[in-house]
């Protein structure tokens, strides 16, 4: 039985990972949210008003949905719904 041989921290394996391309990809998804979030909201705009080269960007292409648009809305959201809810449970000390 092997008792006290083999001390592996399961922590710092791991959070010397997150320190390098974890780290990267979680910043660039936010702002690939908002860019995405931005580009939704010019399309709903676009249909509200009627600009058929920004709902159609390829000539006789299919046409972006405004329902697509709006799920897209809702799922960039989340990710910033969530970082704010895990900051104000960090301020108030109970995160």
């Amino acid at each position: 039985m092997l008792t006290g041989q083999c001390h592996i921290r399961a922590g710092a394996a791991t959070t010397a990972f997150v320190r390098g391309p974890i780290r990267t990809a979680l910043g660039m998804a936010s702002l690939f949210a908002l860019c995405s979030f931005l580009i939704a909201v010019l399309s709903l705009v676009a249909y509200r008003l009627d600009i058929v080269d920004i709902i159609r960007p390829l000539p006789d292409g299919p046409v972006v949905h405004p329902v697509t648009s709006l799920s897209v809305i809702l799922l960039t959201t989340k990710p910033s719904i969530r970082d704010a809810t895990r900051l104000s449970r960090r301020n108030r000390g109970s995160g």
